[in-house]
């Protein structure tokens, strides 16, 4: 894995209703699908944000933006936003639009020994209920690998 940053939602198979899940998604296990953020998305989540700077940095701000950037601004239920690299990684977890958790894991920190199964990407998909069962930990269990595939 480079450097390069990787970004995406995890979100469940029905939470689009009628509009469905954009053709760019990769299923994953438990009902959950994976929807990378393009380059192209990141530019318009970066024109969003520079409309509204005072309400920029605001988490339910910034996942608004993400969300109506990524064709998904009709969503309801849960969404994981996620960013790793190696080294890095970070989420921010809303349901129905709403933030309810967000979490950065930096290798190098006091928590940098942190159980991989602890970190913040695993344990937003703990937070939006999959299940690790007999996996090593929630990405394992969905078949999600980092890095994915844009």
């Amino acid at each position: 894995m480079d450097d390069e940053v990787q970004s995406a939602l995890v979100l469940d198979e029905g939470s689009l209703g009628a509009t469905g899940v954009p053709e760019r998604s990769v299923p994953l296990g438990q009902g959950k699908v994976l929807l990378p953020l393009t380059e192209e998305i990141w530019d318009c989540i970066g024109a969003g944000l520079a409309d509204n700077p005072d309400d920029a940095g605001e988490l339910g701000y910034f996942m608004s933006v993400v969300l109506r950037c990524a064709g998904c601004e009709e969503l309801r239920g849960n969404v994981v936003f996620i960013e790793a690299q190696p080294g890095r990684e970070s989420s921010i977890v809303t349901t129905d639009a709403v933030v309810s958790a967000s979490s950065v894991w930096e290798e190098g920190q006091a928590d940098g020994l942190m159980e991989a199964a602890d970190r913040p990407i695993n344990a937003a998909l703990r937070a939006v209920g999959v299940e690790r069962g007999r996996w090593p930990d929630e990405c394992a269990a969905i078949g999600l690998v980092i890095p994915f595939s844009m």
